[in-house]
């Protein structure tokens, strides 16, 4: 939904935050529409400009929202890996980052304490940490499927297979969370930044009062912990990004315009990612094989964790 005239102030802290960012490429820039997104946890917008330009701007979740451990960090760790993404694949169908409160996380590796990013927060038009980047066309290939032939869905899953491809070819010297490694805070082995990952989640769930058999999910877990020594490089692993929700298709040339999502990613096994549980032939086929993630053994010793 479009935003009303209820919310003036808002319209004019994101004009003053879009002149900001172009100062002098665009100082009298004049926004047309703002269209709300639902929260994901965080508040989001698309931006429609007068040149009907078109951007995305991400900012602090609605108050009161409590955020699961691994979502506290995701504008910081969205920044950083767009900008790993924009420039090892300039060309790729990937949102461009116009700007953020969390460069200087996405650019030193030292920066470690918030008070870069409440400093940075204070600075610009909003007043509040903010992620703004380019608006990925077309419709999601869940609401285009049924408009697909099977040639045209093999084509896009090939494309997806190869573009996910490229994403995990970036690797790191740690495993872990993406804005924990930027920080030289990562783990030296996978086994440990999974423990890492997987004690967060427990955590979340009994912070929220779940009732699950949370002993015997840890003993089960530990038991078999020996298969994630397998994976010995921290490749970028997108935890959702690549499902159909994620993946924008132009709808006149049904082929792939923008994969988004990139928010919730780690440092570490690419079987993680939920889009390779769900992969198919075609998408196998852009990817390189199913042996491009490890032999047949230890690949279903990881997919049982």
């Amino acid at each position: 939904m479009s935003t009303g005239g209820g919310v003036p102030r808002l319209r004019q802290r994101i004009q003053d935050l879009l002149r900001q960012v172009y100062q002098q490429a665009a100082p009298n820039l004049e926004i047309t529409a703002i269209t709300t997104l639902p929260a994901n946890p965080y508040k989001g917008y698309i931006i429609t400009t007068v040149e009907q330009h078109s951007f995305v701007l991400k900012t602090s979740p609605p108050t009161p929202t409590r955020l699961m451990r691994y979502e506290m960090g995701s504008l910081a760790e969205e920044t950083i890996v767009l900008s790993l993404l924009n420039q090892a694949y300039p060309h790729g169908p990937f949102p461009r980052l116009i700007s953020s409160s969390s460069l200087s996380d996405a650019s030193s590796p030292t920066s470690s304490s918030s008070s870069s990013t409440s400093s940075a927060s204070s600075n610009n038009a909003l007043h509040a940490p903010y992620l703004l980047r380019s608006c990925a066309q077309g419709s999601s290939l869940t609401t285009m499927a049924h408009r697909l032939t099977s040639y045209d869905q093999s084509v896009i899953h090939h494309t997806l297979g190869t573009q996910l491809r490229h994403v995990t070819h970036l690797t790191k010297s740690q495993f872990g969370t993406v804005l924990a490694v930027q920080r030289n805070q990562g783990h030296r082995t996978w086994r440990q930044a999974f423990d890492a990952l997987f004690e967060a989640a427990v955590r979340d769930a009994e912070d929220a009062l779940l009732t699950l058999p949370y002993e015997s999910i840890r003993a089960w877990v530990y038991v078999h912990m020996a298969a994630m020594d397998a994976v010995t490089t921290p490749h970028l692993v997108p935890l959702r990004a690549g499902l159909p929700e994620t993946v924008m298709v132009d709808e006149s040339r049904k082929v792939v315009a923008g994969i988004i999502a990139w928010g919730e990613c780690v440092w570490g096994d690419p079987l993680l990612g939920e889009v390779f549980e769900r992969a198919n032939d075609s998408f196998w086929s852009g990817f390189g094989g199913r042996q491009a993630i490890g032999d047949d053994a230890f690949r279903e010793r990881r997919r049982q964790m």
